[in-house]
């Protein structure tokens, strides 16, 4: 169970696991006929840059199943990623769904969320359900509503219940690891690219933004994180957004992110007063990527944004602590440069108490100026 971060986590999983395999040893895998295939259940509640991550999985799936009903269950804060996708014929939300950012593993294994999940893919009555999170309230509940093929992730916690199970080396993206699944249902092409589609109006409304802010020699800069493991200290983002428009007149910066990312950009307001776009809480998440699409470049943190900005083609710099395993969680892209701190503190990951997080702070603004002032 290396994908289990917390030791103790993953030994329990794995001996949970063990015991699963040779109580339910009469849970065979299943064969699938595609002819009898009319709907595909996807399951998803997951944060906003790991479903991004999953979109190349959906694309292969519905190109596996060209005439079957994909229906994908996803949670209030990560079904705009999917809003738009041609290769989703409904997308359904899953109102009690827990939070993956907040919750513990117990979380996912409340037997009122069970029974409510259970209930609500028995509405659905699909013939495949696809657990593309690794998540044991969706396998639980997949199989208490008899859904005849169910489909997940090998080494996850209850994958005995499955009948369909997708392994995966060690070492690989996360995106690779979802994909996995459309592997293991017999996809042979290529991975493709993670995408977001976004609508006309979407376009429309950047496109003034652009303009009435007069936003054409601009860069990206995404200053949260969500954690202080992977938050590069607020003040090296002033220290670069200086270097950066000292080094072009007319050069600006748009900043993006949630609400809650406010106090970060408010200090920096403070310190820089000409060049800043504040668009911190302006935009969703679609529209960033719109707007990201028109940009010079892209600064951030080990989030959602960055993996968007590596997908659409623009010099991406990343920062990273080697905490979170960067060969599986680093953007991916041409043009992505991924700056590691140095090992300064055994980093406690997400429970690190450090704020800034000495290995992140070892990422000097330097560094990141060398890469951005050619961008």
């Amino acid at each position: 169970m290396p994908d289990y971060n917390n030791w103790l986590l993953r030994t329990t999983a794995l001996f949970i696991n063990a015991i699963g395999f040779v109580l339910f040893f009469w849970i065979f895998p299943k064969k699938i006929d595609k002819e009898k295939i009319k709907s595909i259940l996807i399951t998803k509640f997951d944060r906003i840059g790991d479903t991004f991550l999953a979109t190349p999985t959906i694309e292969a799936l519905r190109k596996l199943f060209p005439h079957v009903r994909i229906i994908f269950l996803a949670a209030l804060w990560n079904k705009d990623i999917l809003l738009e996708n041609p290769n989703i014929d409904e997308l359904k939300i899953c109102e009690h769904a827990p939070n993956v950012q907040k919750e513990s593993m117990l979380g996912f294994l409340n037997k009122e969320r069970i029974s409510n999940l259970k209930n609500e893919i028995k509405k659905i009555s699909p013939d495949i359900i696809v657990d593309l999170q690794g998540n044991p309230l969706n396998v639980i509940a997949g199989f208490l509503a008899r859904v005849p093929v169910r489909v997940g992730f090998k080494r996850k916690l209850l994958s005995f219940l499955l009948n369909k199970r997708a392994s995966y080396p060690n070492v690989i993206h996360q995106s690779e690891i979802y994909f996995s699944i459309a592997k293991s249902l017999g996809f042979k092409g290529e991975m493709p690219k993670s995408k977001i589609f976004i609508t006309r109006e979407i376009e429309e409304k950047i496109r003034k933004i652009l303009k009435n802010n007069n936003l054409k020699d601009f860069l990206v800069f995404h200053l949260g994180s969500g954690r202080s493991y992977r938050q590069w200290p607020t003040d090296y983002f002033i220290s670069l957004a200086k270097k950066l428009l000292s080094q072009k007149p007319d050069r600006k910066i748009a900043i993006i992110g949630s609400r809650d990312d406010l106090h970060l950009v408010n200090h920096l307001l403070d310190k820089i007063k000409v060049g800043i776009v504040n668009l911190v809480g302006v935009l969703d998440v679609r529209e960033a990527y719109s707007l990201m699409s028109f940009a010079r470049g892209f600064v951030g943190n080990e989030s959602a944004p960055a993996h968007l900005a590596g997908s659409l083609g623009i010099p991406t710099i990343m920062f990273m602590n080697e905490w979170s395993g960067i060969n599986r969680w680093k953007a991916l892209g041409e043009r992505v440069y991924i700056l590691k701190g140095e090992k300064r503190h055994r980093c406690a990951g997400i429970k690190c108490t450090k704020n800034p997080c000495p290995n992140m702070a070892s990422i000097s603004v330097e560094e990141a100026f060398k890469i951005a002032k050619n961008f």
